[in-house]
């Protein structure tokens, strides 16, 4: 049997290297039982079809292997017991020239399927799936962080299906982190990146219990190197945060507010957002409500150049308000020139230019080298919103949708976003779109109304669409915390439910608005990332979003992850195991105690799970775990050809290197064959198959067992690179 099955191995391998040059390369499938004539007939119709087709060659070729089939298949009496496959046509390879070819499989099992074809390959699945071993074990190595599935057919290994865990690691102090760039707003005004906190600072972090954001400088600093984070972009209002996978954050659900890791964060869940910001600015009198419109013009419109100041726009209008502005700041009379279709305003003044570099050097820097300078952030809202004014004077305009503002500076934008929830304003920041600017818009039209009131416009023409666009909206809404989050809140925080009542007018009142998340980035990096613990409010604002603090143990949270993992790892290695017939048993691997948790728990099916064979120890949880663990488990599968085939040739390479009772090359082991000394003989099925059936033959009249090694072990290749011939000897020839 054996040797038939490699006989047709062969034919199949043949077959599968037949190309034609249209399609006239003629499949047959007979199955078992089948009415040999009635196929006959059929073939002599589609001999007869074949006269239509237009193309000479292609005709005179596919008729002439149908010829052929036909009077092949009436050298049959009756169709073999297990049916018949038939292949048949030009196998040439010079464009003209015919070289019409059959082959004949009868197949070692019966064939159910019957096939007529004409195509430019041989039809050969049927077969192939005959051939492929039936002996099936189902493999699975696994950690907390990832597992694989195969099956062990035979010889060969197949990796069915990988998956990644979302169970977070193990933490401890520092574990959870965001991206050194993370803004952080602090009582005084100050917008910092996380890098550069120190703890004598007071950060904005949120109460839950009063429900309003608070300032504490109770916190603690860690920094780590991350290797792997995620990028979450939001929308509705528009902005971007960096964290690791483990870090976690507070998301709205049908149960109420819950926390949850970033790597099991999904597209469409809402985060929050706080839209209203306090901090406790003191009054810098150096700084007018003029100078400081007249700060934020020079900001987005303005540049030093030599002795003085320009100030850019195409409205006229506009420029003559700030003309009065910097006359008023300066004490000095400034000039308006038109230049091509816009207008310069300039003032001509050495000590306001060095009042500006000195006092103001973030704004008075190149254009992408431009920040804000700690002095006017540290203003209060009465002075504030006339440099945000003077910002969207110069750089900012109106369009259908609401109010819009477009840099290139990122950093500069991503304060003005946090700026404007100063006052109660949630605006969207995207970019850099293809000229490498930054876009901030507000749509909505209580932020519209609210920047209207609030902070409003010089321009007479910016205005009047801003009014156009306010009165087209009808109505404005911003998505709120539900009810059910902050009743689970409120008893989360140990509160009474008769406490309730007094907190649902703070609820509507609040300043904490749903944000959606648009897309999640996975990140690959090798940058410092940053932690804080804040242990009164277990919590702190990060680019606006309110996020957790990393210090508490969330051991529940890693076991209900882990539990969910097993489950699905549990669920999809039964799918697969219970699709296969032959299936002979599981066997489960991976480090550490995982593996035993996994197989001692009710993960798997019933039946599945009467299936497992046993655990082993295994160093990996990929493709090469599976290979680790099919070495490890000759004990439990040692019917498996694979493991067999394997002890066969490492035994032989161990007696070939200690000179030992084997022989090797084809001249010596023929030579120890015809003397009888060859107890086992191994043949490569690398070998040509006359060859093979030639030292079959001869080892039978010895009395000699024959093994046919295959070349799907890496141990099978090795044999066969050693000439694909040797053999244990019964004594020394």
């Amino acid at each position: 049997m054996e040797e038939e099955l490699l006989k047709i191995k062969k034919i199949v391998k043949e077959l599968e290297d037949v190309r034609g040059r249209h399609t006239e390369l003629v499949t047959v499938y007979i199955p078992a039982g089948a009415n040999l004539q009635e196929t006959i007939n059929m073939l002599r119709q589609e001999y007869s079809l074949a006269q239509n087709v237009k193309d000479k060659t292609v005709r005179k070729n596919v008729m002439a292997a149908l010829d052929k089939i036909i009077y092949h298949l009436q050298l049959y009496k009756v169709t073999p017991k297990n049916g018949l496959a038939v292949f048949c046509g030009n196998v040439s390879k010079k464009e003209g020239v015919s070289d019409i070819r059959l082959w004949s499989i009868e197949p070692p099992e019966k064939l159910t399927t019957k096939i007529y074809r004409c195509d430019q390959v041989f039809i050969l699945e049927p077969l192939k799936e005959m051939l492929t071993e039936k002996d099936v074990f189902g493999l699975i190595v696994l950690d907390a962080n990832e597992a694989t599935i195969g099956l062990l057919r035979g010889k060969a290994i197949t990796v069915v299906k990988k998956l990644e865990s979302t169970v977070p690691a193990k933490t401890v102090k520092g574990g959870m982190c965001v991206s050194e760039d993370t803004l952080i707003q602090l009582e005084d005004g100050n917008i910092i990146p996380i890098k550069d906190l120190t703890n004598n600072k007071k950060i904005l972090s949120y109460s839950f219990e009063k429900f309003e954001p608070v300032f504490t400088d109770s916190f603690e600093i860690f920094k780590k190197k991350v290797k792997k984070s995620y990028k979450l972009i939001f929308e509705e209002p528009s902005t971007t945060l960096t964290l690791t996978p483990e870090h976690l954050v507070f998301v709205i659900s049908k149960n109420g507010i819950e926390e949850k890791a970033v790597e099991k964060i999904n597209v469409g869940d809402m985060l929050l957002f706080l839209h209203t910001v306090c901090p406790k600015c003191k009054d810098d009198s150096t700084i007018s409500s003029v100078l400081s419109q007249l700060l934020g013009y020079f900001l987005g419109g303005g540049t030093i150049d030599g002795n003085r100041v320009i100030f850019y726009n195409k409205d006229l209008q506009l420029l003559d308000v700030y003309k009065k502005l910097a006359e008023k700041v300066s004490g000095k009379k400034t000039v308006i020139y038109k230049k091509g279709g816009s207008y310069e305003l300039r003032l001509y003044k050495k000590s306001f230019v060095d009042f500006l570099l000195t006092n103001f050097p973030k704004i008075s820097k190149p254009r992408r080298e431009k920040d804000i300078d700690e002095k006017i952030l540290h203003l209060p809202k009465n002075k504030l919103k006339h440099f945000i004014r003077g910002l969207f004077d110069a750089k900012g305009y109106v369009d259908q949708a609401g109010i819009v503002l477009r840099m290139t500076n990122e950093n500069i934008m991503k304060k003005l976003q946090l700026l404007l929830t100063r006052f109660g304003i949630a605006s969207s920041l995207s970019g850099p779109d293809k000229f490498d600017r930054y876009e901030l818009r507000i749509t909505n039209v209580l932020y519209i109304s609210k920047f209207k009131k609030e902070i409003g416009f010089s321009s007479q023409k910016k205005a009047t669409k801003l009014n156009m666009v306010i009165k087209k909206y009808k109505s404005g809404f911003a998505t709120r915390v539900p009810i059910s989050g902050i009743r689970k809140l409120i008893e989360n925080a140990g509160l009474k439910k008769e406490d309730l009542n007094k907190y649902i007018e703070k609820i509507y009142g609040s300043n904490l608005i749903a944000l959606k998340v648009k897309e999640k980035i996975k990140l690959t990096t090798n940058s410092e990332f940053y932690d804080l613990f804040v242990p009164k409010f277990n919590c702190f604002v990060a680019n606006g979003i309110l996020v957790h603090n990393s210090q508490k143990r969330y051991d529940r949270l890693r076991e209900d992850a882990l539990n969910e993992f097993f489950t699905k790892v549990g669920e999809t290695a039964s799918q697969i195991f219970l699709q296969q017939p032959e299936l002979k048993g599981i066997i489960i691997g991976g480090p550490g105690p995982t593996k035993e948790s996994f197989a001692s728990s009710a993960y798997l099916h019933h039946e599945i799970q009467k299936k497992v064979l046993g655990i082993k120890d295994v160093g990996y949880t990929d493709e090469y775990g599976l290979s680790e663990l099919v070495k490890r488990s000759s004990d439990l599968i040692e019917k498996a050809t694979v493991v067999k085939e394997r002890e066969l040739v490492e035994k032989f390479l161990t007696e070939l290197q200690k000179e030992g009772n084997v022989v090797y090359g084809l001249n010596e082991t023929l030579q120890a064959l015809e003397q009888g000394a060859v107890d086992t003989l191994l043949i490569s099925e690398a070998m040509d198959l006359a060859e093979i059936e030639k030292l079959m033959e001869k080892a039978k009249s010895y009395g000699t067992r024959v093994e046919l090694i295959s070349t799907d072990t890496p141990e099978g290749v090795q044999f066969k690179e050693l000439g694909g011939i040797g053999g244990f000897l019964r004594y020394k020839a």
